[in-house]
């Protein structure tokens, strides 16, 4: 794999590929490396010189660390993004200096606190003692249960949690990986042109062939033929505009300009650090975010209808920094010792605040990946995450197909898994809006929010498609709203921390001076079972359903098929299989290799060879 520069090489004027990825932002690198570790062939091509230099996203949440510590980069990310400062709290106010000079943070925990005493006063006294006690009582109960909720949540969520880090961080990290794991492995091959851009394409059904087109001074043009083409290209989507493809949802609510710039603000917000400011004033309305809370920053301006970037050069974009910071405040600034002649624009670039999802993900040949598939306000962190969601949803399903161990049918249920998930996120990122484009600000906006996103930071949602066996029972079925993790089908498969016993996969044990000697145990999550290019049977224990899958193996040793089994390969003292798993320790759960489980059956009463080869071919959606 390579990055293909002018003087390094260039592509031959026809070449093929497995897989052609439009974009090289975050979703499509994650792409490029889900689809490299299963073991296919890609190209990446994006129009952009390098990884982007805009900070974008300012956290992954757990199931993005998932899929990422799957593919051996969360460590890297988390170590990229210690260096982001904790932030909290959105405020508003005439300009920065304002916000962070009249202790409002302080205030409004004061205010919030001062108005649920009040409340509690006001019941007391207008209500009969019974009344007051059994309203009181039924506030305690609900909370009890909404934290006892949380806890289990939590508990049996993920091994992860909401790692801070911007995109422009993340980007090369993923990039360098991709380069490093192919020079390791001569199983794929992938090859990354930056600089390049797709100016045309045309579908059949053997494949696509797309035209290609350098941004150097040369400008050559080549043709890449591919079996599918992955629309990483953002939310502005060539390749979805080309498609015709309908969007439904808003349109366009706001158009803002995204100023990313450093500035050592660190003495005005040290002690009053902050998520968002939004500020409004006679020169400027826009809307801070921090990076670090230190020096990093970036800034939301409100752009008036019918101006564009070219309307906003170097130096009005460092003046509504200084508009919005408050530089007119003269006494202030002086307090805090800011120098804004110090101020380094490192970039700037609009983005259109709308919420709308693409009716059609999948065309024939071409699937719609990230921001090409939806458009919603940054509001909830839900772009990229959900971005490299669909592309871990995806890259397993185009391996199998293209293996020949799935049916093609197997693409459609892209479309019915991830549509519903990006109508529902960008419904709930939209409802943070203002009228005009920006963040809500108000007493009840973070207690909101944390409400309504809170599930979304593991994963919040289950999927309903024909790769899962949803006719085992009415309570197994789940929908985009779906919170509980505990073995259903059609939801991500719990975790559960376990000790990895050391004969898993039949190694041999070590013997020494004439004693046998176990390996070291290890401590991992039921989640590192998963394995990327085959299904998972977890079987809770001595069961029929172990012996049926030895025997399925044995007569079709291709099956892609890993069997773990309690207290043989891993040790399940803290599992308890009825509430945690849904299931005896004679049952077993059926695990797509996305980490979805596709069946459960509860025990072993129904454990047969044709039943597994059945459930088998709901995943790959063969026909029984």
């Amino acid at each position: 794999m390579t990055i293909v520069k002018e003087k390094d090489g260039e592509l031959e004027s026809t070449t093929t590929t497995s897989v052609l990825i439009v974009g090289g932002g975050i979703v499509g690198l994650t792409s490029a490396l889900l689809l490299q570790r299963q073991g296919i062939d890609c190209i990446l091509v994006e129009k952009h010189q390098s990884t982007n230099v805009h900070p974008r996203s300012r956290g992954f949440n757990a199931r993005t660390m998932e899929i990422w510590h799957e593919l051996g980069v969360d460590k890297e990310i988390a170590e990229a993004g210690s260096a982001i400062g904790l932030s909290k709290g959105i405020y508003s106010g005439r300009t920065l200096l304002e916000v962070m000079s009249s202790h409002t943070l302080k205030l409004r925990s004061f205010g919030f606190g001062l108005i649920l005493i009040v409340m509690f006063f006001l019941l007391f006294k207008l209500l009969p003692g019974i009344y007051f006690s059994l309203i009181m009582g039924a506030i305690a109960f609900s909370l009890m249960k909404l934290v006892r909720h949380v806890i289990r949540y939590y508990k049996q969520g993920s091994p992860f949690g909401l790692q801070r880090c911007t995109q422009d961080l993340a980007e090369p990290i993923l990039l360098q990986h991709a380069l490093t794991r192919a020079k390791q492995s001569d199983s794929s091959e992938l090859k990354i042109h930056f600089n390049t851009e797709c100016v045309d394409f045309i579908q059949d059904s053997n494949g696509v062939t797309a035209t290609l087109k350098s941004r150097d001074v040369n400008g050559k043009t080549f043709e890449i033929k591919s079996k599918y083409m992955l629309a990483c290209d953002g939310a502005n989507s060539p390749t979805r505009t080309a498609l015709k493809i309908e969007m439904d949802g808003v349109g366009v609510l706001s158009q803002q300009l995204n100023i990313f710039f450093r500035c050592d603000l660190s003495k005005l917000v040290v002690g009053r650090e902050f998520s968002m400011v939004l500020v409004e004033n006679e020169k400027v309305r826009g809307l801070f975010a921090s990076i670090n809370n230190s020096d990093l920053w970036v800034l939301h301006v409100a752009m008036a209808e019918g101006e564009t970037i070219a309307d906003y050069p170097r130096e009005r974009c460092i003046q509504c920094i200084k508009y919005a910071i408050g530089d007119f405040d003269v006494t202030v600034a002086k307090k805090f010792n800011l120098n804004l002649d110090q101020i380094e624009l490192k970039g700037s670039q609009p983005w259109w605040s709308r919420v709308r999802v693409a009716k059609q993900l999948v065309v024939d040949r071409i699937i719609l990946v990230g921001d090409s598939a939806k458009n919603m306000p940054p509001w909830g962190g839900f772009g990229a995450n959900s971005g490299i969601a669909e592309a871990h949803n995806l890259a397993w399903k185009l391996a199998a197909i293209l293996r020949g161990e799935a049916e093609p049918s197997l693409l459609a249920t892209y479309q019915d898994e991830r549509h519903p998930i990006a109508a529902k996120l960008a419904s709930l990122a939209g409802s943070f809006n203002d009228s005009r484009g920006l963040i809500q600000n108000g007493i009840t906006t973070v207690p909101t929010m944390i409400l309504k996103v809170f599930p979304y930071l593991i994963l919040g949602y289950g999927y309903r498609s024909k790769s899962f066996n949803n006719q085992q029972n009415g309570f197994d079925q789940v929908d985009e709203q779906t919170r509980d993790l505990v073995g259903r089908p059609g939801t991500r498969v719990p975790h559960k921390l376990i000790r990895k016993l050391s004969n898993q996969n039949n190694e041999e044990q070590v013997e020494n001076d004439g004693e046998e000697q176990r390996e070291e145990t290890k401590i991992i999550s039921t989640l590192d079972l998963i394995d990327y290019r085959k299904s998972l049977l977890i079987v809770g224990g001595e069961s029929r359903w172990q012996f049926v899958a030895d025997e399925l193996l044995r007569d079709r040793s291709s099956t892609p098929l890993k069997v773990v089994v309690a207290q043989k390969d891993f040790d399940d003292s803290g599992i308890d299989w009825s509430i945690d798993f849904g299931i005896t320790t004679s049952g077993m759960l059926l695990v797509r290799p996305d980490g979805f489980v596709s069946s459960r059956f509860k025990d072993d009463s129904e454990a047969s060879k044709l039943n597994l080869i059945q459930s088998l071919n709901i995943i790959y959606c063969k026909e029984n």
